[in-house]
């Protein structure tokens, strides 16, 4: 009987758990374990009473404390400092293998006594499907009872860099078309998770395959190439984090720590940045229609929108840009000009030069280039120049900022004797 050594974030846990008799650890931390990846969240069931479990946990180490499903017995504690998720549910069925055999995909159906000698049951042939790296599903019920499970295995498998097994496949098919009944929110959270995986562009190609493509991304036109560009995106990804693209050692941690950065809901910007590759070639309204049907923030949809609207001008630069253009340029992309620039040089043929002239004024000489401080504030205007509130002092703090990056204007009283001039001459 194989045994399993409890992932470092259980041992840690178990100590706080009065009675550890009945609790089953479960699920994807048991096959990560067995993969030797990472554990950082956690599934545990018991036979019942996971709400009484959950909230006895969560004061024994002040976590926070969610009941997810009081009716079915699903809770949810929140360890502090980013530590770890523990999600406890009662049994789905009378007995664990009952339980297990609810669950979607064999490697996924592993369970582990956390009292020890921590024997593994696997009513499923999980731990085979796991040394074989297939991902395989029990029943067709899987994806008729929640489609969305299709692109939950996707995902899984090109995480995990496992095959899909073939019958596994074909029920996929079968179900494909109900995967918008898993509703927006949903396919949101898969789709991207999905791109952030290894290789998202044979990802991509998988839900194509699969009919899932079509479903959770109509906007995607299918002769426009997205899944190849999105493939030499991802290769450029991998140049960068590696120091492999040419760009000064400082430079690339600072894109690379950008590129990790969140806009909002705590998806990273370089999932964005991969979903506008996949879709820039479907036309400028295909990105943010699809990032406003899959419920994306507010946020997020502005970015993209930017980040689109930068592409021409990069694409078509003929000539060296000057300080002054490079300024006017990030002002017009308002936070997504790091991207636009980078997917520019690396898919649309941006020289080199351009590419580390636009990276160095954004983040060696952000204050000189692109957000210099005009010297005086609105209020200034307001009150020595007598100008009243409204959209002018909005033009006129702007004008100064150009006026100090081509050195125009160097002092306070500088900047306020060319205001007096723009008020005069216009």
């Amino acid at each position: 009987m194989a045994t399993l050594e409890l992932p470092p974030l259980v041992r840690r846990l178990r100590p706080h758990l009065l009675d550890t008799r009945s609790v089953w650890l479960v699920g994807g931390a048991v096959r990560d374990q067995l993969l030797g990846r990472e554990v950082k969240d956690v599934d545990l069931t018991v036979p019942e009473g996971a709400l009484a479990l959950g909230s006895e946990l969560a004061r024994a180490l002040e976590a926070g404390f969610v009941p997810l499903d009081e009716e079915r017995g699903c809770a949810r504690v929140v360890l502090p400092d980013d530590r770890g998720i523990v999600d406890i549910t009662d049994f789905r069925g009378p007995t664990l293998e009952a339980d297990l055999e609810h669950r979607d995909f064999t490697v996924n159906a592993l369970a582990a006594p956390l009292d020890p000698p921590h024997e593994i049951v696997d009513p499923l042939g999980g731990l085979g499907d796991l040394s074989r790296r297939r991902l395989r599903a029990p029943a067709p019920a899987v994806f008729s009872d929640d489609p969305l499970r299709g692109l939950r295995g996707v995902r899984l498998a090109a995480e995990l860099r496992f095959r899909l097994g073939a019958e596994t496949r074909r029920w996929i098919r079968r179900f494909a078309s109900r995967l918008s009944e898993g509703g927006g929110g949903g396919i949101r959270d898969e789709l991207f998770r999905t791109l952030l995986t290894p290789n998202p562009g044979r990802a991509v190609r998988s839900l194509r395959d699969l009919r899932l493509l079509p479903v959770s991304l109509p906007e995607l036109e299918p002769a426009a190439g997205g899944s190849k560009r999105l493939g030499r995106w991802d290769r450029a990804e991998r140049e960068i984090l590696t120091g492999r693209a040419e760009i000064p050692p400082d430079l690339t941690e600072a894109v690379v720590e950008r590129l990790e950065a969140t806009i909002a809901s705590g998806r990273p910007r370089r999932g964005l940045v991969r979903m506008a590759v996949l879709l820039e070639g479907s036309g400028r309204s295909s990105l943010e229609s699809a990032l406003e049907r899959l419920r994306f923030g507010r946020k997020e949809i502005a970015w993209s929108r930017r980040f689109l609207a930068g592409l021409p001008s990069l694409r078509e630069l003929e000539e060296r840009w000057t300080d002054l253009e490079i300024h006017r340029f990030y002002r017009r992309s308002q936070g997504a000009g790091v991207e636009t620039a980078l997917v520019a040089h690396f898919l649309d043929g941006l020289p080199r030069e351009e590419l580390l002239r636009l990276l160095d004024a954004r983040f060696r000489r952000r204050e000189q280039i692109v957000d210099p401080d005009p010297l005086v504030t609105g209020r200034d205007l307001t009150s020595i120049l007598q100008i009243p509130p409204g959209p002018r002092i909005g033009e006129l703090l702007e004008r100064l900022r150009e006026a100090r990056v081509t050195g125009e204007v160097e002092t306070r009283e500088q900047a306020l004797d060319l205001a007096r001039h723009m008020l005069a001459t216009a």
